[in-house]
């Protein structure tokens, strides 16, 4: 509709459903889109471009270099300029643009100055004159603008009063990605003043490379406004308050950091901008991986398209058979696991190492083994720790040693290493089984209550993959019924359970050094750890013939003793351990965001509570997986399947009566589960690929 009063020149481009009202002008070179409301006593000049359903008050001028994107409102007599110096006579030879993205708003009377872009659902006050970029749903106000809050985010109550110690402030993206968190570090108060501390190894879920400072920043403001695409970043308000946006391209959140002890954790494909309250705020940032520009992101629609886009819009822009064509071409070979490539920086410890061992003549047990003993203890938080000559070895005589007797059962998950359950048939006892939770892939707590007879011994969670159980309401179970709580930690060397490391985290924990493992020997090894003296005492006499004095035996034990040479290379690896983990845990980001949305796959879910040290990075390709495993072959990746067939179904336990269809969960998720591979040394490079030649393979 245009009004009769309105002037629309010849030629000009204007969409359907579009009105013009009365004394407007539009000029011929102008270009309207669809369902737009242009107001009385607007002008629209020659070069300018509006977008679809754009609304225009009275009274406004858009000029040429000026670009309204779909869904802006502009307010009466709003104020564009598209020269910088108006009382010039010399003509301008190019005009810089100003653009007003998709959904912003400006308010009456507001000036918007040239060159200048309000982003993405911002909101401008009325009156405001911006004279500088406004970022996404922001709200600007005042002259000149300046930050006043974000659009659509309600912020959360983090007072000192009210503050939890452990808080999501933003929810993952999806089952697999990160949480925002907010936590808080420990604090003391005496006459001299307070402080507050963490750890790098054991308070933060990663490794810092790298911090930096911001200070002397201006009051109001607002600085950021990128995001990483692999980098975990942790900020703590030294002094003042800074208060943090983030935005993780479908939710998006605000925090306050007004305290040394709180401490905001960002994962990485996070939109973060932050917002300078008090003058002379001070922020210290501590960052996962050294400073590499080309991994920023700092256009927000690129952010969004990132966060938004499928895995086969990530795989490629030439389509899905150019893409598989491409990665069955690829010279790239991605092994699932290069154990020569991680002990290979070692070479020369390990070569010292041995040497010292060879010097000490102590081979059995000894001085190194000791050593070892203590320090694995201190890095799971632990009092104790026992080595042994395997994983399978930990979890037999810690069964013994917790006194299993023939009549006892112990419940122990469906889904899970042989090895978990042979260990308690080994001891005579029977073998419970509980189903997983079918997106975890560990112990489903809900089940076990009703599984505790009285002949109920102990629960045996596992971390699988290297993720705990939900432990809480499995040690209240426990506590209820006088059962032990043990884990086996095969798998989890690092991983944390709201915050408490494994080894930690339940009565005792059995570990496995096998060369594959995150903490991985030069041949078999294992571990028990507690902090319960007595069982550490017996598990200790149980590995060495059941004697503390030689040639006197108080129990009928066994030869599982750690070899002192392994005890020695193990020591050479511990303190790169938390690296690693992060490596791991990097790769694992990246095949978060790079496979979101494969609807034929599920990704691991990582709760809340969970921090893995990724162990193993295992999909469910449910009905896809042989077919997929042989597609990824012949691109040259690597894949193994963790596991191929559930323990009550393995010849090994027909006696236990279990036929097919008894634990149907842990049978559906041995016939769907695929392991990518997630070696900490894989290159960018390799983890590009893996993530393009699954995405190309097509499921139909």
């Amino acid at each position: 509709m245009i009004h009769e009063k309105a002037i629309v020149d010849d030629g000009v481009d204007i969409g359907g459903g579009t009105r013009v009202w009365a004394f407007a002008h539009v000029q011929e070179g102008a270009k309207v889109g669809e369902g737009c409301n242009v107001g009385e006593a607007v002008f629209i000049e020659k070069g300018a471009i509006v977008g679809n359903n754009v609304t225009i008050k009275n009274g406004v001028q858009v000029w040429d270099g000026v670009i309204l994107e779909d869904n802006v409102f502009v307010g009466p007599n709003a104020t564009f300029s598209n020269d910088k110096f108006p009382r010039s006579k010399q003509a301008i030879k190019s005009l810089p643009p100003t653009r007003v993205c998709q959904g912003a708003s400006i308010g009456a009377n507001a000036t918007i100055l040239p060159g200048v872009t309000v982003g993405v659902c911002a909101m401008v006050g009325a009156a405001s004159v911006v004279t500088h970029d406004v970022s996404p749903k922001t709200v600007v106000v005042g002259n000149p603008a300046r930050h006043m809050r974000h659009a659509d985010v309600r912020e959360q109550d983090n007072s000192q009063g009210s503050l939890l110690a452990d808080k999501i402030v933003l929810p993952p993206r999806h089952n697999s990605s990160f949480p925002v968190r907010l936590t808080t570090f420990p604090s003391f108060v005496d006459r001299r003043g307070k402080l507050s501390f963490t750890e790098f190894d054991t308070g933060l879920p990663w490794m810092p490379k790298r911090f930096f400072v911001v200070y002397d920043t201006p009051d109001g403001e607002l600085r950021g406004y990128h995001a990483h695409r692999t980098l975990h970043e942790c900020l703590i308000c030294v002094h003042g308050c800074v208060k943090v946006m983030v935005d993780n391209g479908t939710k998006r959140n605000e925090v306050m950091l007004d305290s040394p002890f709180k401490c905001l954790l960002v994962p990485p494909m996070t939109w973060l901008s932050q917002h300078y309250v008090k003058p002379g705020s001070v922020l210290i940032v501590l960052a996962s991986e050294k400073h590499t520009p080309e991994k920023y992101i700092h256009d927000y629609g690129q952010f969004l398209e990132l966060t938004a886009s499928s895995p086969s819009t990530i795989s490629g822009p030439n389509g899905e058979e150019e893409d598989n064509e491409k990665c069955l071409q690829s010279n790239i070979k991605v092994k699932f696991l290069d154990i020569k490539a991680i002990n290979k920086p070692l070479e020369s410890q390990f070569k010292a190492a041995f040497s010292r061992v060879l010097d000490s003549g102590c081979f059995i047990l000894g001085p190194e083994v000791e050593a070892f003993e203590k320090e694995w203890a201190a890095f799971c938080g632990a009092k104790y720790c026992v080595g042994v000559g395997s994983g399978l070895a930990a979890l037999l005589l810690l069964l013994m040693a917790a006194g299993i007797e023939p009549h006892h059962e112990v419940i122990v998950p469906s889904n899970t290493y042989i090895a978990t359950v042979l260990a308690i048939t080994h001891a005579g006892a029977k073998p419970v089984f509980v189903e997983p939770n079918p997106l975890t892939h560990t112990i489903d707590a809900t089940g076990i209550s009703s599984a505790v007879t009285e002949n109920t011994h102990s629960i045996m969670t596992v971390d699988l993959y290297g993720q705990t159980s939900d432990m809480d309401p499995i040690i209240a179970i426990a506590k209820e019924h006088d059962l032990y709580v043990f884990a086996d930690s095969a798998q989890g060397h690092g991983a944390r359970y709201k915050g408490r490391i494994v080894g930690s985290h339940c009565d005792a924990s059995c570990f496995s050094f096998y060369p594959g493992k995150n903490l991985g020997a030069l041949g078999d090894a294992g571990a028990v750890v507690t902090s319960n003296p007595v069982l550490a005492d017996r598990v200790k006499m149980l590995r060495n013939y059941g004697s503390r004095l030689k040639y006197y035996n108080d129990m009928k034990g066994v030869n599982e003793r750690m070899d002192p040479l392994q005890a020695a290379m193990l020591r050479c690896k511990v303190p790169h351990l938390v690296g690693l983990n992060e490596s791991r845990s990097s790769i694992a980001s990246r095949y978060m965001a790079g496979l979101d949305g494969v609807k034929w796959l599920t990704l691991p879910l990582v709760p809340d509570w969970s921090s893995p040290c990724w162990h193993l990075f295992v999909i469910n390709a449910h009905g896809h997986r042989d077919a997929l495993g042989e597609h990824l072959k012949r691109c040259n990746v690597d894949t193994i399947i963790h596991y191929p067939v559930p323990p009550h179904m393995q010849k090994c336990f027909q006696d236990l009566n279990l036929p097919k269809g008894s634990l149907p969960i842990a049978e559906k998720l041995a016939d769907g589960i695929l392991s990518l591979p997630i070696c900490p040394t894989l290159t960018d490079e390799q983890v590009d690929h893996v993530i393009k030649s699954v995405c190309c393979f097509d499921a139909k």
